[in-house]
């Protein structure tokens, strides 16, 4: 419920989704929709696919983007604009110039950091690094998820005042009331090592963690008695993977609640090379209280993992290597689980972001 005392902020927030996931955008919505009023424009989100007529179509519907925001935002007078990505931070940049009020950017990644992983396009590259490092700069605040991604944007030049560090969150609560529906996966699982792996595979560095573990980790696993591997998510239609898995690996498709499988699954593997940010999936298994096998860059958005509380693979030989000796060893790395939980509590549930984000708003608008 609102207090009573900051009813009347206003915050147009571009773009509003109604998606109940604990991806960013959703639990940031989640948590000031609790504090202030939010008006918003619900868009189709624009896709990074690197390829020209997908990226010129993306760069048409800015325009009307702005148009319907201007309009928004001119009947709503918001006192404060809070955009996620650069594109939609251009359009909230122009909407705030016009309307004088402040505006939030929210970075899920440094794009240069992006562009360099992803090795994408020049013409990408020329659009998306310069506009990123533009809204750094003339965004009233600048938000990042974590003191890496900070370190690069001071790097670029902007000044670590105008940076707030607000990492990506989980519900703990609401990982917990999911345990009752687990219990049709523990019936699948039966008798059964579980590794499981989940993303949308539309996204190509998900896309290439999959076929890693189809081609290489799943026959590295074909001498381990009792081991499978679950895969669960979306894939493109224009993509035929499912029929092409290998014999231990399963796949369950799209999963409305992904808690209840993962409560039920024994480890989660997250081979991820070519990423940005933090890995919210990631903070879903600790949250659940599963052992984590990731790629060492995790550690960049979530820097609580080490040796000690997680496997960190600097390869893929390496990731193939860790999954084989936590498999053999499994009963006595599962109380690692319990360490993971821990730092989520303390560090990423949704009430310890809630109170960072709040105070940050409220400090900006002086409210």
């Amino acid at each position: 419920m609102r207090t009573h005392s900051k009813r009347h902020l206003k915050i147009l927030f571009i773009p509003l989704t109604r998606a109940k996931t604990s991806e960013r955008i959703p639990m940031i919505i989640k948590i000031l929709s609790k504090h202030y009023d939010i008006v918003g424009i619900e868009h189709r989100r624009i896709l990074y696919i690197h390829g020209k007529i997908t990226w010129i179509i993306n760069k048409l519907a800015l325009t009307r983007l702005i148009l319907m925001g201007v309009k928004l935002g001119i009947k709503s007078r918001p006192d404060l604009i809070f955009c996620e990505e650069p594109d939609y931070a251009l359009v909230g940049l122009i909407i705030s110039k016009i309307l004088r009020k402040p505006i939030i950017y929210d970075s899920h990644g440094n794009k240069y950091l992006l562009c360099v992983r992803l090795n994408s396009p020049l013409y990408y590259r020329l659009y998306a690094i310069p506009l990123d490092i533009m809204l750094a700069k003339r965004s009233t605040l600048l938000l990042v998820v974590s003191e890496h991604d900070k370190k690069h944007y001071i790097y670029q030049g902007i000044t670590s005042k105008r940076i707030r560090v607000i990492p990506s969150c989980v519900d703990l609560e609401e990982i917990d009331k999911a345990r009752n529906g687990s219990l049709k996966y523990m019936e699948l699982f039966k008798g059964k090592k579980i590794l499981l792996f989940f993303g949308t595979f539309g996204y190509q560095p998900n896309l290439e963690a999959l076929l890693f573990i189809n081609d290489k980790l799943a026959p590295a696993l074909e001498d381990v008695k009792d081991v499978e591997i679950y895969i669960a998510g979306r894939v493109p239609a224009n993509k035929d993977i499912v029929s092409m898995l290998h014999k231990k690996v399963n796949w369950l498709g799209f999963v409305p609640n992904i808690y209840e499988v993962l409560h039920a699954a024994d480890l989660f593997i997250c081979p991820l090379w070519k990423t940005v940010g933090i890995i919210v999936k990631v903070l879903d298994a600790m949250g659940a209280g599963k052992p984590v096998i990731v790629s060492r860059f995790i550690k960049e958005g979530i820097p609580e993992l080490n040796e000690s509380n997680a496997f960190l693979a600097n390869n893929e030989t390496d990731f193939i290597y860790l999954t084989r000796q936590c498999i053999k060893n499994l009963d006595k790395y599962l109380q690692i689980g319990v360490q993971l939980r821990k730092i989520i509590a303390m560090n990423y549930n949704v009430d310890v972001v809630e109170k960072k984000l709040i105070k940050i708003i409220n400090e900006l608008i002086n409210y």
